[in-house]
């Protein structure tokens, strides 16, 4: 994505992935799978992040179902006594660094100091719900 000599903002990002907090990750994915009809394209367990992550086809965005790998972490917190929860929304740009950069200069707060590995080969940086109306989003960069 270029920048915009006259805004300085990227062109819009694009809706890559809604993910869901999930207490039971196989009995979710047999619904959206098995009942559902999505396709399962990726599993893997992120032990720095706390998850384990499915994703499915939805078209050109992602499903991820998210399981906490403990009760203590974020995910598992966000997601309370329910048996699961819209947990975020995650946006791909084209270099996640310089857009963290604009948007920091606007006044948002990022959960992290730099970006991170996500599920499915990316770069991600979560953005402070406090700074972006209630709502977790990431913004993500394809590596």
């Amino acid at each position: 994505m270029a920048w915009s000599a006259k805004s300085r903002r990227m062109s819009p990002p694009k809706l890559d992935r809604v993910g869901i907090v999930v207490g039971d990750l196989d009995a979710t994915a047999r619904i959206y799978i098995d009942t559902l009809g999505f396709t399962q394209i990726y599993r893997e367990t992120l032990a720095e992040r706390g998850v384990e992550v499915l994703g499915l086809s939805a078209g050109d965005t992602t499903i991820e179902l998210i399981r906490p790998l403990d009760d203590a972490s974020a995910a598992a917190r966000y997601r309370g006594d329910e048996p699961a929860k819209l947990y975020h929304l995650t946006f791909t740009v084209g270099d996640v660094n310089a857009e963290l950069e604009r948007i920091k200069s606007a006044g948002v707060e990022p959960l992290d100091s730099q970006p991170r590995r996500n599920a499915n080969g990316g770069v991600g940086i979560f953005l402070h719900p406090d700074s972006t109306g209630d709502v977790l989003i990431e913004i993500s960069q394809k590596v």
